[in-house]
């Protein structure tokens, strides 16, 4: 028996989980054919042997982690199991599997040993699916719904969470009801705060990574407190003996004896929160990957740059960044509200705006002879017939409902009340237009934009008491935009609850068919 069969012959039956760690460090070969690099001491080996059921990894970008996700899941696999292995779209979920997974695998003795002793001939191996040993690996991308129905999973892997579709995760976890040894790992680069990984993380025990300073101080490396200095508007490098030479670097200085400590020795996790979730936050404070001379480049181009602060705190810091401007926010909404308490009915020009979901949320704007915007019904109702109702007794010339998701409702109420058209969103749309079907198409940024601008502008009068009205200004505050580092674009991104925002996008388009049909 070759020494691969033999390996191959323990994890089947014997290697425990926490043994990731034996495998990554001395047989697994990343997608450039290298060993992994896993010291006793150093962030990655805790991670590595840590055997809870739940894990969250809340990270900066190039720490090591990727590599992590895949020895967990071929070994996983190889013992039997079936995984879901999430990914934002199905071109990152191929470009991974055919970059790294397959060229770790192809590089691997080990792996190779695994797959020669498969004697099944109907072994599937491709970018959806991939047999290992007894087990299944199932990619996917996140964006949908049928890749997440008829497999039946141990393991959930759910990587850059914060890019995915939201609204499909419930059902990822969903396909573990049947499994009595399931796991689940959500791991990401965050960018909202209280949002995707950001929001996970909060939940968990919070592990921060902490190091021990010459003064005997336990600290946990903070960019803002151990590398530059903030007085009045201006930072400064805190290593005051730092000569700015070709070659060198600013040190890490400690806050409380003034010191420099090495942000590359060995350290410990250290729990902020109780929690049944085993969280971690990995920044490049302690990674050996990025050099502080790079850290520090792009956080002095941030200062003048939001966009590249937000991916310095994302992507270097791992850490959730919302930009200056990137929301709607109280002061915004609060000074629109000038307006009187919102009439019961009005035999004034109205426009409509309905968001669909589990209920249908309502916008109607009273439109002045001057072009000016005055709320005149914000709520939620149930079904076609309260709309029906409602159009009638605000006298509504024109309404827009969205086309998606209730098709039916949609189609419905659009050929039952005159004035009446559906809104689909297309991404990269520079123009807005009304095709034959009854169907406006804008790009949702663009559109959400516009909402913005017109708070920004107090182009709409709110009424007085907007406080009062529930789920209102929460639902107008729940995006922000972002830039979208993969797609080279920016995009709004809800973190909670949206459809009065929605609406209120509806109704604006529903103003403007006036000038479009």
């Amino acid at each position: 028996m070759s020494i691969g069969e033999r390996i191959s012959e323990e994890v089947t039956t014997k290697i425990e989980d926490s043994d990731y760690l034996m495998i990554g460090r001395n047989l697994h070969r990343n997608h450039k054919n290298k060993k992994l690099f896993i010291p006793d001491d150093g962030y990655l080996h805790d991670i590595y042997k840590d055997r809870n059921r739940y894990i969250v990894i809340l990270k900066s970008t190039q720490c090591g982690i990727s590599e992590f996700l895949f020895v967990r899941t071929l070994i996983r696999a190889i013992r039997g199991k079936n995984i879901l292995y999430i990914l934002p779209t199905f071109l990152m979920k191929n470009l991974v599997v055919t970059e790294r997974i397959n060229k770790s695998i192809a590089y691997t003795d080990f792996y190779q040993e695994v797959l020669n002793n498969d004697r099944s001939k109907e072994r599937s191996d491709n970018t959806s699916i991939k047999q290992m040993g007894l087990g299944s690996i199932i990619f996917t991308g996140s964006n949908t719904e049928t890749a997440f129905i008829g497999h039946q999973i141990d393991d959930i892997i759910i990587d850059e969470i914060d890019m995915c579709a939201q609204q499909f995760i419930p059902m990822a976890e969903e396909r573990q009801a049947q499994s009595d040894d399931k796991y689940m790992v959500k791991v990401g680069n965050p960018t909202l705060l209280n949002f995707g990984i950001d929001k996970e993380y909060n939940k968990s025990d919070k592990k921060k990574w902490f190091l021990k300073a010459e003064c005997g101080h336990w600290l946990s490396p903070d960019f803002f407190k151990h590398v530059v200095l903030q007085e009045g508007q201006d930072f400064y490098i805190r290593d005051k003996e730092y000569k700015f030479e070709p070659d060198t670097e600013p040190r890490c200085i400690c806050d409380q004896c003034g010191k420099s400590f090495n942000r590359f020795s060995g350290g410990r996790w250290e729990n902020q929160n109780k929690s049944d979730v085993s969280g971690y936050h990995i920044s490049k404070m302690f990674s050996t990957y990025t050099t502080m001379n790079e850290l520090i480049a792009r956080f002095s181009d941030g200062l003048a740059n939001e966009t590249i602060m937000q991916r310095f705190y994302n992507g270097d810091l791992g850490l959730a960044y919302t930009a200056r401007g990137a929301k709607i926010d109280d002061e915004m909404i609060l000074q629109c509200a000038t307006g009187p308490l919102m009439p019961y009915q009005s035999t004034g020009f109205c426009v409509m705006g309905i968001d669909v979901g589990k209920q249908l949320h309502v916008r109607i704007n009273h439109i002045r002879p001057d072009g000016s915007r005055h709320a005149v019904y914000i709520d939620h109702v149930n079904d076609e017939n309260d709309i029906i109702e409602l159009y009638k007794r605000y006298n509504c010339r024109f309404g827009i409902i969205d086309a998606d998701p209730e098709t039916r409702l949609s189609k419905m109420l659009s050929q039952t009340l005159p004035g009446m058209f559906m809104c689909r969103f297309q991404h990269g749309k520079t123009t807005e237009e009304v095709d034959r079907n009854k169907i406006y198409h804008v790009d949702r940024t663009m559109a959400i934009d516009q909402i913005k601008e017109m708070f920004v502008k107090k182009e709409i009068v709110l009424p007085f008491n907007i406080r009062e009205i529930p789920d209102y200004m929460n639902h107008i505050k729940s995006s922000t935009r972002i830039f979208n580092e993969e797609r080279q674009l920016y995009q709004w991104v809800e973190a909670g609850p949206d459809h009065f925002l929605l609406a209120e996008l509806y109704c604006l388009l529903a103003q403007k068919l006036t000038r479009l049909i």
